[in-house]
């Protein structure tokens, strides 16, 4: 029993000691496979999600964003009007700077991006002759159109259009320098001129268009100063002569609306320093203005006589000085919108039943 017992115990023995071994062969394995796994799991599935994600959505937001924004800026840009010297230098060589009146003889030359040009120039006082005033503007007319299309920028040039400006007394006593003349000729046409044997008197049909104010346009030298004054008594109040038509209440009440819209475009493009917008809006609002003119002067003459003060000062701004004061522009127009909304409100309450 003793013998049986002791082997017993041996073999019981050198099994625990087997099963030692094996557990450390395992213990031995087991780190290796822990530490490969380590290794390989986070270098194949992190670095390639860390590489990706951040340089594919960063560089194209960082190419796309400029290419998005900066498109139309260039359009904008490209869009304006710009001066036109050597334009300006071709015409100043072709007339007489002195104008026998204290206003400059060329106010401006520009071109835009389509080939457009407009040249304003002030016509010149002839002995306060109508008729001699009339045959000057002409000429000069003529000889703006010939310079521009002999000038280096001829290639660029597709219109023109030539603006002569006078003084204009109105029936409130104030003089204004103001569009009496337009003439407008297109590149095609110009070619197929022949400027030598062109008269004055073919001018008007020579040209795509033509007009002169009924004030200035006087072909006949008979005219007596009692016509030209009879002329001129019946344009007022239209800048393009134009019989006046008296207007009531309500009327006038829809001049002013139209006025205050093209106020508000014009001070929201000079916001923006849109010079070329604001000018042209505001030459839109002379249109209403002239037609309700008259009855402002009438129906309230104190309002009257400061938005005709705003009014001159904005068109002294904005179509007279070169470059452009578009701050007093600005001031100008503002001052003009406060006086024709009052005028407006009173109007309403006028016209309700």
């Amino acid at each position: 029993m003793l013998n049986v017992k002791g082997f017993q115990a041996r073999m019981m023995a050198a099994g625990v000691m087997f099963a030692l071994v094996l557990m450390m062969a395992a213990c031995a394995e087991a780190p290796q496979q822990s530490q490969g796994a380590a290794q390989s799991s986070p270098v194949a599935i992190s670095q390639p999600v860390a590489q990706s994600r951040p340089a594919t959505t960063s560089q194209s937001a960082a190419q796309s964003q400029p290419a998005a924004t900066s498109a139309p800026a260039v359009q904008s840009q490209a869009a304006q009007i710009v001066d036109a010297p050597q334009i300006l230098q071709a015409v100043g060589a072709v007339l007489s700077p002195d104008t026998a009146r204290d206003v400059p003889r060329l106010a401006r030359a520009t071109i835009d991006t389509t080939g457009d040009v407009t040249v304003v120039f002030a016509l010149r006082n002839e002995h306060d002759d109508k008729q001699a005033i009339h045959t000057t503007a002409l000429a000069d007319t003529l000889a703006i159109l010939w310079a521009i299309y002999h000038s280096p920028d001829t290639n660029r040039v597709m219109t023109t259009t030539v603006v002569g400006t006078y003084a204009l007394m109105g029936k409130t006593g104030r003089t204004r320098e103001l569009p009496v003349l337009r003439a407008v000729l297109s590149a095609q046409r110009a070619a197929q001129l022949d400027w030598q044997a062109l008269s004055l008197e073919q001018l008007p049909q020579a040209v795509d268009v033509w007009w002169m104010h009924a004030a200035m346009d006087v072909p006949k030298a008979a005219a007596s100063q009692a016509e030209l004054a009879a002329a001129y008594a019946n344009t007022q109040g239209d800048t393009e002569g134009r019989a006046h038509k008296p207007l009531g209440p309500a009327e006038v009440h829809a001049q002013i609306d139209g006025m205050l819209l093209h106020l508000n475009e014009a001070l929201h493009a000079l916001s923006g320093n849109d010079i070329g917008v604001a000018r042209s809006q505001f030459k839109q609002f002379f249109e209403k203005w002239d037609g309700a003119e008259e009855e402002l002067r009438v129906m309230y003459p104190q309002q009257y006589a400061q938005l005709d003060q705003e009014l001159e000062r904005a068109e002294v701004a904005l179509l007279h000085t070169m470059p452009e004061d578009g701050n007093t522009g600005r001031f100008a127009l503002r001052a003009l919108r406060t006086g024709l909304l009052e005028v407006a409100q009173d109007l309403e309450a006028k016209i309700k039943p």
